[in-house]
C-alpha cells in the first residue's frame, strides 16, 4: 500500500511528480487551520516549508504521521523533540538554497548602497535629480558577516570580487580556512564586529543563543548610518531596536527577506489580512523570504528532499 502525501506548502512541479511516483500525493495548500487539521489525520508523510507550524497539536492530530519534510532550511516551526518523542522522522534541505540565498544578499546589499529602491522612486514621480542620491562604492565599505555557514561563506566568495573588506563573526564556522582565501578577516566578539562595520549581514540559525542577536543593548556598538540585512531569520533582529536604531540614525537602511509571523505567502492580496509595522516605514525594504525562490534552487530543494524520504523512510511504511 503506498503511502499518502500531504504537501502543505508549495514546492517545485517536478517534485510533486516524483512524488506521485512512490505515493497518493494531496495538494492541501492554503487551508485554513480546521479542515488542515482534519486532512493530515490520514498522512503518512507531510511537506511543508516556513507557515505550517509542527507543534503537538499537529503532531498529535496526524496519527499516521512517520515523516515531517521541511523544504528549505530553519526549524523555527517545528517541535524536533516531540517529533523525536513520537518517533517521527524529520528531514530537511540545509545547504540547497546557500547559493540563491548568497546572492539576494549581494542584491540586498548593492541595492541598499546604490539607493536603488529611493532612486526608482524619484524618477516615477518626474524627480531626476542625481545629485541628491550620492552613493558609495561598496569597495570603499566594510561588510561584517555574523555567522559563516553555508550561505554565509557564498555571500564571501561573492563579495570578495568587490574589493571590501570582509569581517566574519563564528566561533564555531567550519570554513575558517576558505573565509581567509576571499580575504575575510575573523573577529572574535560580536561588538567588534558591529562597530568594524559599514555594513552588518545576519547569516545564522534561529535557536536560544541567537534570538535578538542584534537587540536595543548592542546598537550602540554599530557605526553611524550602518546598513542591515537579514537573510536568515526575522527574531534573529529585536524589532525594537531597528527602530529605535533608524530613529536615532545609528542605522541608515535595513534590508529584510524576513518578518515574524512569516507573511501569508500562498494566499492572494485580497484574501489576507497581513501587517507590519515594518512594511510602512520607507527605509526598510522587505522581499517576502525569497532567499531561496528561484527555479533551479526550488526544484534542488524538492529532488533532494523527495530523494530523502524515499531513501530512507518509504521502506518502512510499505
Amino acid at each position: 500500500m503506498k503511502p499518502n502525501i500531504g504537501i502543505l506548502e508549495s514546492i517545485h512541479p517536478e517534485g510533486i511528480k516524483l512524488l506521485k511516483t512512490i505515493g497518493k500525493v494531496y495538494l492541501d495548500v492554503n487551508l485554513d487551520i480546521s479542515k488542515l487539521y482534519k486532512k493530515i489525520q490520514n498522512y503518512d508523510v507531510v511537506i511543508i516549508k516556513s507557515n505550517i507550524q509542527i507543534n503537538e497539536k499537529f503532531i498529535n492530530c496526524a496519527k499516521r504521521l512517520k515523516i515531517v519534510a521541511r523544504a528549505g532550511t530553519g526549524v523555527d516551526n517545528i517541535n524536533l523533540e516531540y517529533l523525536k518523542k513520537k518517533k517521527i522522522k524529520f528531514f530537511s534541505t540545509p545547504q540547497s538554497a546557500s547559493i540563491s540565498v548568497s546572492e539576494l544578499t549581494i542584491s540586498l546589499i548593492l541595492s541598499l548602497v546604490k539607493k536603488l529602491p529611493d532612486i526608482n522612486h524619484a524618477v516615477k514621480k518626474n524627480d531626476y535629480r542625481r545629485h541628491l542620491f550620492l552613493s558609495n562604492d561598496l569597495s570603499n565599505l566594510n561588510v561584517g558577516l555574523v555567522g559563516i555557514g553555508n550561505a554565509g561563506i557564498e555571500v564571501a566568495k561573492r563579495l570578495q570580487a568587490f574589493g571590501c573588506k570582509i569581517y566574519g563573526f563564528d566561533n564555531y564556522s567550519k570554513y575558517k580556512t576558505r573565509f581567509k582565501k576571499y580575504n575575510g578577516v575573523f573577529v572574535k566578539s560580536l561588538k567588534t564586529i558591529l562597530s568594524l562595520s559599514d555594513i552588518v549581514s545576519f547569516h545564522v540559525r534561529l535557536n536560544k543563543s541567537t534570538e535578538h542577536l542584534l537587540n536595543l543593548k548592542n546598537i550602540k556598538f554599530l557605526k553611524k548610518n550602518s546598513i542591515i540585512i537579514n537573510t536568515s531569520r526575522a527574531k534573529i533582529i529585536e524589532e525594537k531596536s531597528i527602530i529605535v536604531g533608524l530613529k536615532k540614525k545609528i542605522i541608515s537602511k535595513v534590508g529584510l527577506d524576513v518578518l515574524s509571523p512569516e507573511m501569508p505567502y500562498e494566499k492572494n492580496p485580497d484574501k489576507n489580512n497581513y501587517f507590519h509595522k515594518f512594511l510602512n516605514n520607507k527605509n526598510i525594504y522587505i522581499t517576502p523570504h525569497i532567499g531561496s525562490m528561484t527555479d533551479m534552487t526550488q526544484k534542488k530543494i524538492a529532488l533532494e528532499l523527495i530523494s530523502k524520504i524515499k531513501r530512507n523512510l518509504v521502506k518502512k511504511i510499505l
